[in-house]
């Protein structure tokens, strides 16, 4: 009974309830020797934590599970943990783990002939698909998912199903057919009342509104988005939403004005999403937070801050193998040099025009492809000379990252 309210409270929203009651049900199994009861209940518990944003101790959890699952007899229990734990290293931007890992859950849940943990293990793998890029393969695990949901009448399932079919297309640049869906998804996670797939689904929902221009209403969303985590006491949701709602704001403000002046608030947001992401060990998160904060500082002409930003973005991003996002954190230092280095303007362009001919040169699959241009054009306009009373030119010239440049992880993947 107590294990059931934990996860009841889970699927409301109310994440800490659900985490006291499960740790409480993972010390009753143990006190019982009760292994597959408590690493059932450990399961359980890593998810909650997941869901939390507290993605370190989820997969420690998680793993203590699987080292209890590991008897054949336990296969089917193993299998959920399996796609559990791969979702968090997802987050992570661990994602050779993660596909290695739903691999031999799907193995596993097919051998049970669970259809119930096949759906998840297909839901799952397609979220995974689109951190790689990869929409079609998306696509197909996400409609496996959802046909399997439907099988097993999981309606909390088809739900969270059509919010990531909506997400692909985002991804894919539909943007109307993406607002449809998402907006048809949490009507159905209302229904559900299911809190915390509303809360990602209006995020996803946010970001939508912004590619079509209805910047007010992204904000709204984003808002709503970040109250709904806070309440739930989602990190890691939490910090998404400030950065994006952070982005949107920035760039309302800008639109209005003509410039970066006028971004305190947005600022600040980033700064809370940064210090977020960084105590719950999001690499990904912080590195592309630290570049949006460049960006900030670098349109209000605090460039030798903005260069230090990039540089720790380069860092970080190079930290979890992540090529797309330190070539983006290479080419903004690049950008900033002229007007940063310590030399002054000739030195910085000197600099800014031999580092961008080394970026040039190594292209790669996982490249942006955005940033190839981009490199070329900023080449040919250090080469025309740099008027330092201009200022910092990227922003004005669209050459920053944009909402679509962190959706793909430039991680290394090999099945």
């Amino acid at each position: 009974m107590q294990w059931r309210t934990g996860i009841a409270a889970r699927q409301l929203g109310e994440l800490d309830k659900a985490r006291t009651t499960l740790a409480s049900v993972v010390d009753l199994y143990r006190d019982a020797h009760h292994d597959a009861g408590a690493a059932r209940a450990l399961c359980s518990l890593g998810i909650t934590l997941h869901h939390q944003g507290n993605l370190t101790d989820a997969a420690a959890k998680l793993q203590e599970a699987l080292d209890l699952q590991a008897a054949p007899e336990l296969a089917t229990d193993r299998a959920w943990t399996l796609h559990a734990l791969a979702a968090v290293q997802r987050d992570r931007a661990r994602l050779a783990e993660a596909l290695e890992l739903l691999t031999e859950s799907l193995v596993l849940h097919r051998a049970g002939e669970s259809v119930h943990g096949q759906a998840w293990a297909h839901f799952q793998l397609g979220q995974l698909h689109l951190r790689m890029g990869d929409v079609p393969g998306a696509e197909s695990d996400l409609r496996a998912a959802l046909d399997l949901y439907g099988r097993t009448q999981d309606a909390r399932g088809e739900a969270w199903a059509l919010t990531q079919l909506a997400r692909a297309r985002l991804v894919d640049g539909d943007v109307s057919a993406a607002v449809e869906g998402l907006r048809r998804a949490e009507t159905r996670h209302r229904e559900n009342e299911d809190a915390r797939g509303k809360a990602w689904t209006i995020y996803y929902l946010g970001q939508a509104l912004e590619e079509t221009g209805a910047l007010d209403q992204s904000v709204r969303a984003l808002e709503r988005s970040r109250t709904m985590f806070s309440r739930m006491r989602d990190v890691y949701g939490l910090a998404c939403a400030r950065h994006h709602s952070a982005r949107v704001t920035r760039d309302q403000r800008a639109a209005q004005t003509g410039s970066l002046r006028n971004s305190g608030f947005a600022r600040q947001l980033l700064v809370d999403a940064r210090a977020d992401f960084q105590r719950i060990g999001v690499g990904h998160g912080e590195a592309w937070t630290c570049l949006e904060l460049a960006v900030v500082d670098a349109g209000n002409a605090r460039t030798p801050q903005a260069l230090a930003l990039c540089d720790e973005a380069a860092a970080l991003f190079a930290g979890y193998g992540d090529r797309r996002g330190e070539d983006w954190a290479r080419f903004l230092r690049c950008t900033l040099l002229p007007y940063a280095a310590p030399g002054g303007v000739e030195i910085g362009t000197a600099v800014a025009q031999e580092e961008l001919a080394q970026l040039s040169r190594a292209r790669h699959p996982a490249r942006d492809t955005k940033l190839n241009d981009y490199v070329d054009a900023y080449q040919l306009l250090l080469e025309r000379g740099v008027q330092l009373e201009a200022g910092w030119q990227a922003w004005r010239l669209g050459m920053v990252p944009g909402r679509q440049a962190r959706e793909v992880m430039g991680v290394a993947v090999t099945a």
